[in-house]
């Protein structure tokens, strides 16, 4: 069966790559992919030759941090798999500025990022955050990246946040992020921290369902761009040159992070019934951008 299943891959492979190469180069995201193509296989003569290109436009993180707004930082001490303590510190500011209500994170690991945006976010905030668990590791429905058994494969999720008086903010969720069920979140969330399996399978799928879980008015947070995890750029690359709404991504320059925040024309509505939060306890927000404009 496996067999079978390389062979459809192989003449389907081919056939693409006669169409990505003919008249599949007319479209932008397959430029990209053809850029990216060509580092990956380490053709690149540069010192980044193994990294896919970095086409997000940048914001600087000076302009992100600043000296009239506090954060708290809590499990300073980072590990291997967890964002750097600029990055949380970023994040967690946008925590605060945003004051949200609910927030997804699609990918625990050991719960220090979990943590912190709960730190900081108001009392009444929830925060759901969704792993994988080690026994389906080998049946998961999309590829992982051979980075991710080292974040998969572990002794619990959100070790911690454990026992933490915060964590009775947050609640635990296990499955596999390609196929669980999103349905009382849709529409629920302020804010989506992606930081999941690294596949650009995965990270794709994981993307277009952060669309789905955030209101009308919210921001989305990825981590992994334009370092060594070749999916994370690759994917959102192809997302950010797909135009839409994805044409809002941004790179914080010196990070891993990449962010996306919605702001609509007209003033956010209270989340629809029937969800995992009552219409009447969430506030209209205005859609004055939290954040400057990109630098390039």
């Amino acid at each position: 069966m496996k067999q079978l299943r390389f062979l459809c891959d192989y003449v389907l492979g081919g056939v693409g790559v006669l169409y990505l190469f003919t008249i599949g180069v007319l479209r932008a995201r397959h430029r990209i992919f053809i850029q990216n193509l060509v580092s990956h296989l380490g053709l690149r003569r540069d010192k980044v030759a193994t990294r896919p290109l970095s086409i997000l436009p940048t914001i600087h993180v000076n302009s992100l941090l600043t000296s009239e707004q506090s954060v708290c930082l809590t499990e300073a001490e980072e590990v291997y798999g967890n964002v750097s303590t600029l990055e949380l510190a970023l994040i967690n500011s946008f925590v605060r500025r945003l004051g949200p209500k609910a927030i997804f994170e699609i990918g625990t690991f050991d719960g220090r990022t979990t943590l912190n945006m709960a730190a900081n976010a108001p009392t009444d905030c929830r925060l759901f955050t969704l792993d994988l668990p080690a026994d389906q590791t080998e049946t998961a429905a999309l590829r992982l990246d051979e980075w991710d058994r080292h974040y998969i494969l572990k002794s619990e999720s959100g070790s911690r946040f454990k026992g933490h008086p915060l964590s009775q903010r947050i609640v635990q969720l296990l499955g596999d992020s390609a196929t669980f069920n999103y349905t009382p979140f849709l529409g629920q969330m302020d804010m989506v921290f992606v930081d999941g399996s690294h596949s650009y399978e995965y990270v794709l799928s994981d993307s277009r369902i952060a669309f789905q879980l955030l209101r009308r008015c919210g921001i989305i947070i990825w981590h992994d761009y334009g370092c060594d995890c070749l999916g994370v750029t690759l994917a959102l690359n192809e997302l950010f040159a797909s135009g839409g709404e994805f044409k809002a991504l941004r790179h914080i320059r010196g990070t891993r992070l990449a962010y996306l925040e919605r702001r609509p024309e007209t003033t956010c509505p209270p989340p629809v019934g029937g969800g995992i939060f009552p219409v009447a306890t969430t506030k209209t927000r205005n859609t004055r951008s939290l954040w400057p404009e990109s630098s390039r």
